[in-house]
């Protein structure tokens, strides 16, 4: 091998080698809690948002869908709403429970966010709590009458 195909196989490796240890990092890889210490935070400005999938989504009323919301990364979850309620809606208390159990149970924690009105394509969402419980999210009235996803 000529001394010019060395130093290039050299330098290529080189490249490789830091080119393979460059960690650049990403919103999910951000998030500043996990667990219980995600409790009362806000799921966007924690960056736990960036990882998070739908366990489920109910649409109880059009045109607004709630969800229940889970982040691996941080291993909390949240209620989101998004969609159309306008004026003044029956159904206006968003609402993530944690449980003691899939059915029955104790009820451990409510985070609850007042929504008066969404615009269509927005959303608005509780605080985080641990998916150490069992969580579901909710859309009630003042009378805690509504609807909910299940337990996950």
């Amino acid at each position: 091998m000529s001394r010019t195909r060395r130093l290039v196989a050299v330098l290529a490796m080189l490249v490789a080698g830091i080119s393979g240890t460059l960690v650049v990092a990403t919103p999910a890889m951000a998030a500043s809690c996990y667990g219980t210490s995600c409790n009362y935070l806000d799921p966007q400005t924690n960056g736990c948002n960036a990882d998070a999938r739908t366990l489920q989504a109910i649409n109880p009323e059009s045109p607004y869908t709630v969800e229940l919301r889970y982040s691996p990364t941080c291993f909390a979850a949240w209620a989101r709403v998004t969609g159309g309620l306008t004026g003044y809606p029956q159904y206006h208390y968003l609402k993530l429970q944690a449980w003691s159990a899939a059915s029955g149970g104790t009820l451990l924690r409510v985070e609850t966010k007042y929504v008066e009105q969404t615009v269509a394509g927005q959303s608005q969402w509780t605080a985080m709590h641990t998916y150490g419980h069992y969580v579901q999210a909710c859309m009630k009235n003042a009378s805690d009458f509504g609807w909910c996803t299940g337990r996950f």
